[in-house]
């Protein structure tokens, strides 16, 4: 199966106690991948796990729920993203987001190809993202067919890519994408060497803004932070709940209000 899960990936596998299932997770858990795996017998789950407690884990039943997968860390692999954006486009959508939520984690460049693709073959609004760091990569993605673009851990990281996409392309075509997850007050004035500011959850938890995927806190609270972009030019904001992102257990209200 040459090009078949080359590079090291998370994946999730149903059905793993089966018998091509379980082969076939003993040979992605040799070659370095991470797993998610799902299956009726217990014993076998086990023993799946017990190949490399730090990157199998199981979930206890036979289930193709993908928010009982996202919450078990799972990153689902819907298929080519061309091919579902036309599904959305023929199907009336209004709007198109393609972020490449891994980009900026892995430190590669965003999928310029799947980019232009999608915009030759779809007629909506088309707002993209991920891996961006500078003013040329912006550029680069309006070029290639970007209506607007999203800027997510470079906006943090230096906040004058903010206002120099405004200045280029105007407002309307610069995104803010912040990636809030709560974290404990304590842990996050340990970090930053100061208390919270902004408001705080019901469970007194702080909406600490996130970067890479959601994966390293960054200090800044969400609404102060969002106030700041929004001043600096950005005339649209994405926000994503890292807390309830693929958990399909609905909005976080909260953090949205």
């Amino acid at each position: 199966m040459s090009g078949f899960l080359e590079q090291p990936s998370r994946v999730w596998l149903t059905g793993a106690t089966s018998g091509i299932g379980e082969a076939l997770a003993h040979r992605l858990t040799r070659q370095g991948h991470s797993l998610v795996v799902t299956g009726r017998r217990q014993s076998a789950l086990e023993e799946l796990v017990s190949l490399a407690p730090d990157r199998v884990t199981a979930v206890a039943a036979d289930t193709t729920d993908s928010g009982e997968l996202a919450r078990a860390g799972a990153e689902l692999d819907r298929g080519d993203p061309v091919d579902i954006a036309r599904a959305y486009d023929a199907a009336g959508a209004d709007e198109l987001v393609f972020l490449d939520i891994t980009a900026t984690h892995e430190a590669r460049d965003i999928m310029h190809d799947v980019v232009r693709r999608v915009a030759e073959q779809c007629f909506m609004p088309f707002t993209v993202g991920g891996g961006i760091r500078t003013i040329d990569d912006v550029t680069a993605l309006v070029q290639a067919g970007a209506e607007k673009v999203s800027i997510n851990s470079a906006a943090v990281l230096g906040p004058q890519i903010v206002s120099e996409t405004a200045r280029r392309f105007g407002r309307c075509a610069t995104v803010v994408n912040l990636d809030p997850r709560r974290v404990d007050p304590e842990d996050f004035e340990r970090r930053n060497g100061r208390p919270p500011r902004g408001p705080l959850s019901r469970d007194g938890k702080v909406f600490e803004v996130h970067i890479a995927g959601g994966r390293k806190p960054t200090g800044r609270e969400a609404v102060e932070y969002a106030m700041e972009v929004v001043e600096r030019g950005a005339g649209e904001l994405v926000l994503t709940s890292m807390d309830a992102d693929g958990t399909k257990d609905g909005y976080d209200i909260e953090v949205t209000k």
